[in-house]
């Protein structure tokens, strides 16, 4: 069975590929995300000394703007990895509030092939690490 990976947090993204659920993944892409470091969150325009400000409450702030940007950009491309290779599971590895900015994105027939769902930021793992941690959770296993 082949499985699609994806190890995510709001910055970057991998998506592994794994054939038979044997230890050995190979990267099928890299994604990176700037995070933003916005300095004004609420959307105010402060004017002058008085520190008066003017405008509105956006509706969305701009970080989780971004974090859910991010997570649509990565659920497209597993959807169309879903389509041309054919996979017949994913997992998704991201901490909570990632994790669930991406399962609100996938696509219907996706998110019934997730196989495991860890709440884990594993992005800074080497290969031989990410292998280790998930064979560890069960998501690789080992063929007699």
């Amino acid at each position: 069975m082949n499985s699609l990976i994806l190890v995510a947090d709001a910055g970057r993204a991998k998506f592994f590929s794994a054939v038979d659920k044997k230890y050995e993944l190979t990267e099928v892409a890299d994604f990176i995300h700037p995070v933003a470091d916005h300095d004004n969150p609420t959307g105010h325009a402060v004017a002058g000394r008085s520190g008066t400000r003017h405008g509105m409450e956006p509706q969305m702030l701009p970080k989780e703007h971004d974090l859910k940007a991010f997570a649509a950009e990565l659920a497209e491309y597993a959807g169309k990895q879903f389509v041309e290779h054919g996979y017949a599971e994913l997992a998704l590895v991201a901490p909570p509030e990632f994790l669930g900015a991406l399962r609100k994105t996938l696509h219907a027939d996706l998110q019934k092939i997730i196989g495991h769902t860890i709440n884990k930021d594993l992005t800074h793992c080497s290969p031989g690490e990410l292998s280790s941690a998930l064979k560890a959770l069960q998501v690789l296993e080992h063929r007699i």
